[in-house]
């Protein structure tokens, strides 16, 4: 890092008993980071909402973003407030609202310096909102599955009569949570469905898989179209030395 003044902004914990390892890792290891005549602070997104932010003297500061943890669990995934599923769109206008918030804040407390992100809060937004990224991949010509524009149930029997499977996913979840997987042979899902309704769990573990009773399939299906979930073509992982994998891609600095 060639940071003159570095702000880091992300908070401490993922929930009461967990802590957010990659946030504390990196604050733990900064001074190694960053040069020593450098300043460098670090805020929670709650002090960065109330426009308690550090002052620096050097006229530009670099800014790194973590997830915000304390927001999310006390704004967005809550089901108490209002008729929302994981990860339908509710959570991306909370989510959408939140990061305008904190970039307003951040350009208000350094109006006098140049401010650079090493992930945009926009970016930050893209992160989390499948079909936006999606929409980006495909625009620079990296190809992504394909995303079937489903307004009934009938066309998904039609995709799945064709030989195809398909996973049902919610626009901005993440974990593997919320996701549901359908073939010719196969319904399988690890949201709970009880009495006709979804039911969210409430925590980002013991998200199970189980195969949903033919009876039960059109409801549900019907329930994750109208929430405008998407509806990805399956594919099939690499395989190396017998073993599945995948990439995860982090992107800085654009």
């Amino acid at each position: 890092m060639k940071a003159k003044s570095l702000l880091i902004i992300g908070d401490e914990r993922e929930s009461k008993k967990r802590p957010a390892r990659p946030f504390v890792s990196f604050v733990k290891h900064v001074r190694k980071l960053i040069p020593k005549n450098a300043e460098s602070a670090t805020v929670s997104y709650k002090e960065v909402l109330v426009g308690k932010l550090p002052v620096f003297k050097h006229p530009m500061v670099e800014i790194i973003l973590f997830f915000p943890y304390d927001y999310w669990n006390e704004h967005i995934e809550v089901y108490d407030k209002d008729k929302r599923l994981y990860g339908d769109d509710s959570f991306g206008k909370e989510y959408a609202r939140f990061f305008k918030m904190v970039e307003n804040r951040i350009k208000k407390a350094y109006s006098d310096k140049k401010i650079i992100y090493l992930n945009h809060p926009s970016s930050s937004l893209i992160e989390r909102d499948k079909k936006k990224a999606k929409h980006i991949l495909n625009k620079n010509g990296i190809p992504s599955p394909k995303v079937f524009r489903v307004t009934d149930t009938k066309k998904i029997y039609r995709i799945l009569e064709k030989g195809k499977a398909v996973y049902i996913k919610p626009r901005f979840g993440a974990l593997g949570k919320g996701i549901t997987y359908l073939s010719r042979d196969s319904f399988i899902t690890n949201f709970k469905y009880k009495h006709g309704k979804i039911i969210n769990r409430r925590s980002d573990y013991g998200w199970r898989c189980y195969r949903l009773k033919k009876g039960k399939r059109n409801k549900l299906l019907q329930e994750l179209i109208r929430r405008k979930f998407i509806f990805e073509e399956a594919i099939e992982h690499p395989v190396h030395r017998g073993k599945r994998f995948d990439f995860r891609v982090h992107v800085i600095y654009g």
